[in-house]
């Protein structure tokens, strides 16, 4: 937002400098970004007014004029038409500089010697007219004065970063309160007089998206002649980055950045019979004021009569009604559409104006109505119009917001300050708020244009705001305040810890992906017709995505990490081992599922040059992969777990198992499905696994154990049997643990056989089993009473046979 310090100076009626200005503004919370000093950009243009004009006695297009520019007489060669006697005028004298950057030089026309050169709006800056000389108007405007210093030689224009919660800021009314605020200083505006008429306008309005559009005002000036702005509000416009155009479009502009409200003039003419606001059609088609053809949605607003669209709502509007010069009625429009419809459309288009960010952070609505009457007289006092006062209106206007109770004892409480009484409610009052006194509390109401103000802790920032946050003391705590981490951040944490610990590197991903990625990831069909229904049903997409590349919500934690592997082998990197902690977003049932994942990959050596290791021993292996998360859950204390086949489709089907633990799926591992290896265009095999965060943190209990070790020798016994193909280790280890034996210290798997020898739907394992004692010395017959016991309950159980019993 761009403001000139002359004209705030001008609506506080006082004379300001830019370092007060700047100085408040900053110790307002409102950040000056930058100051720029400005000047006009032409010079030597002198105001004269015509005393004698007649035509070239040599040049039948040629006029020999004399102008007075205060008491010196000039004599001038000019081929403009629009010239009579009395026309105040500005003069170009021998070596001006225009600001088209043409110096103007004394030179002989046809005989005659021309001493200068009458300026057009388009050689000073105040517009594209350049059919014609500028007649100034305006009694400012003393012969013989500098026009530059008429309008100001030197100002400064502030550029401000206005917060996104403070519409009202963005309007050099709302800029100017914040200073009138300090200053005890009021806004003051002048109005403008006109012709005017209480005659109904043809032109009627309908509102066909309430959800759209609340309210729209039309009111209709008659009779205007188009024509270039005068160069008071030209120049101002110029200060802050707006080209002139028009008087009546410059109007426009000149109201939207003086109370921040965007205008839209349409050529009366061009209308059909009535205005209606409405949903665009689908790939409706529209051409804007700057000749660029867009395609509209049905969830863009555009303002259409019966013809058609004559405007895209709160954006731009369409050549098909934009005023020109031969535009004779004018039809201005106001009004509240909504701030969510013109942000989406705005960036899907790609089209930001000044309009446009003004309605995408939200509008207040209760002087609309003064808005366009400022407006309309404005535009019938430029344009010598007659302004019919009948205002068309269609919509609801919103009730007004509640009041709001202040305890003055919460202010201080919440800033640490002593501010009295006084001190609040004149710092509310000096804002803007109404304040009345209700036994120990205020009841305080909001401005219209204040729709940031929610609750009594806005009131307590206003106050801070305005008395200065030097003002509020910075203390110390008066005892040592320890911190902490919430109990789900620390076993994060532990979790980071353990992997970090054991080789792996963490990585860090954002949660947006393409389309592209996801496709690659999820297998669950080659069918065209599946695949579009599971990412229909499943993934999130981003409504108004900044590019293709972050257009959706990750599924899983394989995508960003597989990324990261594919990055790291396209640079001839291939011993890799990585973890990520993050969210993962589903879609289920039209709900949406957020979780918490952890994932992990490896592929390649599991040390860097591990020469002293086996060959075999060396890469990374399902085994070894899987050991890792053994040993990870004995560090958090968990020691009983199953082995599952149910795995998620993104492993390979017979090189993967899952571990459930209390009948709840905690961690899938194992090699990835090599239909993904090919989509990725990876040539290397490696291991995923995924830890379900939420679900394991539910089984942790964090306890001291006393571990006794026992100073007497252990004895071990292998046991060899056959079971079903199906069966898992996982459960012939419980069905053992389920007997208790107080002397059973360990067991493991020695050895698991398919193939000759076996039956087809069997397998051999062998089993090995440690017995202890903490108390004495076992006997041979205590442990083959136990290793008996065993047998027994996996044959009942489990119907295993013992290999030595087999023929």
């Amino acid at each position: 937002m761009k403001v000139s310090l002359s004209w705030l100076s001008e609506i506080l009626e006082e004379s300001l400098d830019e370092y007060t200005v700047s100085n408040i503004l900053q110790s307002s919370g409102i950040e000056v970004e930058q100051i720029d000093e400005v000047k006009t950009d032409f010079n030597k243009v002198v105001i004269g007014r015509i005393i004698n004009h007649e035509k070239h006695p040599d040049a039948d297009r040629l006029f020999v004029v004399d102008v007075d520019l205060g008491g010196e007489i000039k004599r001038i060669v000019t081929a403009a038409t629009n010239l009579s006697v009395g026309d105040i005028v500005p003069v170009a004298l021998h070596g001006s500089r225009l600001s088209t950057g043409t110096i103007i030089k004394k030179t002989k026309l046809r005989g005659i010697l021309s001493e200068g050169m009458f300026c057009s709006p388009n050689e000073l800056g105040f517009g594209k007219d350049h059919s014609g000389i500028m007649i100034l108007n305006d009694e400012k405007f003393q012969i013989g004065s500098d026009l530059a210093s008429v309008l100001g030689e030197k100002d400064y224009v502030f550029d401000l970063s206005i917060p996104a919660n403070r519409p009202d800021l963005m309007s050099v009314v709302g800029v100017a309160r914040e200073i009138g605020a300090k200053l005890r200083l009021k806004v003051k505006i002048n109005d403008f007089e006109c012709k005017d008429s209480n005659d109904f306008s043809p032109i009627k309005v309908r509102i066909d998206f309430p959800e759209g559009c609340l309210v729209y005002l039309g009111q209709w000036i008659e009779g205007v002649k188009v024509k270039p702005s005068s160069p008071f509000i030209a120049e101002r416009l110029k200060k802050v980055g707006i080209r002139p155009i028009n008087n009546v479009v410059d109007c426009t502009n000149y109201v939207m950045y003086l109370f921040g409200h965007p205008l839209h003039a349409f050529d009366m003419g061009k209308i059909n019979n009535r205005i209606i606001v409405r949903r665009a059609f689908d790939n409706e088609c529209l051409v804007l004021l700057d000749g660029s053809e867009v395609i509209l949605n049905e969830n863009d607003i555009v303002i259409a009569d019966e013809s058609g669209s004559i405007g895209l709502a709160g954006i731009m509007g369409a050549g098909n009604s934009e005023i020109s010069n031969a535009t004779t009625d004018v039809f201005l429009e106001a009004a509240i559409f909504n701030h969510v419809n013109i942000r989406r459309t705005s960036r899907r288009l790609g089209i930001r104006t000044e309009a446009s960010i003004r309605f995408e952070k939200g509008l207040y609505w209760k002087d609309v109505s003064e808005i366009i009457s400022f407006a309309s007289k404005m535009i019938a006092s430029v344009s010598d119009g007659i302004l019919h006062k009948k205002i068309e209106i269609d919509g609801k206007v919103p009730e007004s917001s509640k009041d709001i109770y202040l305890v003055p004892e919460k202010v201080n409480s919440i800033l640490g300050t002593t501010f009295s009484k006084t001190d609040i409610q004149e710092s509310l009052q000096n804002l803007g708020f109404k304040v009345e006194c209700k036994d120990s509390s205020f009841r305080v109401s909001s401005p219209t244009y204040r729709l940031d103000i929610k609750e009594a802790e806005d009131l307590v920032e206003e106050v801070a705001r305005f008395q200065g946050f030097d003002k509020i003391p910075s203390t110390l705590p008066g005892e040592p305040m320890p911190g902490f981490l919430p109990k789900k951040i620390e076993l994060i944490n532990k979790i980071k810890s353990y992997f970090a610990n054991n080789g792996f590197t963490e990585s860090i991903s954002d949660s947006l992906i393409s389309m592209e990625d996801v496709l690659k990831t999820n297998i669950i069909s080659t069918d065209d017709i599946d695949k579009a229904t599971f990412i229909e049903n499943r993934v999130i997409k981003v409504l108004s995505p900044l590019s293709e590349e972050h257009s959706v919500l990750r599924t899983s934690m394989l995508e960003p990490l597989t990324m990261l592997l594919k990055r790291h082998l396209n640079r001839q990197i291939y011993d890799i081992s990585f973890f990520e902690v993050g969210k993962v977003f589903k879609k289920i049932n039209n709900s949406f599922l957020e979780e918490n994942l952890l994932g992990l990959i490896a592929t390649g050596k599991r040390q860097l040059d591990p020469w002293r290791l086996p060959v075999e021993d060396k890469n990374w292996s399902f085994y070894s992969f899987k050991g890792v998360f053994e040993n990870f859950f004995r560090s958090f204390g968990i020691v009983d777990w199953e082995i599952s086949s149910d795995v998620d489709y993104i492993f390979h089907p017979s090189i993967s198992c899952a571990f459930v633990i209390n009948d709840k799926k905690v961690l899938e591992i194992g090699e990835v499905n090599p239909r993904i290896l090919h989509n990725w265009e990876i040539n290397q095999t490696f291991f995923y696994a995924q830890l379900f965060v939420d679900e394991f943190l539910d089984l942790l209990e964090f306890k001291n154990v006393k571990h006794v070790f026992s100073v007497f020798p252990a004895a071990t016994r292998d046991i060899s049997m056959l079971v079903s193909k199906e069966t898992f280790y996982s459960k012939i280890r419980n069905e053992i643990k389920m007997l208790e034996c107080p002397i059973l210290e360990n067991i493991s798997i020695l050895d698991v056989y398919q193939g000759k020898g076996i039956p087809e739907d069997m397998k051999s394992i062998t089993l090995s089993l440690r017995f202890r004692s903490e108390e004495k010395t076992l006997s041979n017959e205590e442990i083959t009473e136990w290793v008996e016991k065993i047998i027994k309950k996996l044959k009942d159980n489990l119907g295993i046979q013992i290999r030595s019993e087999v023929n």
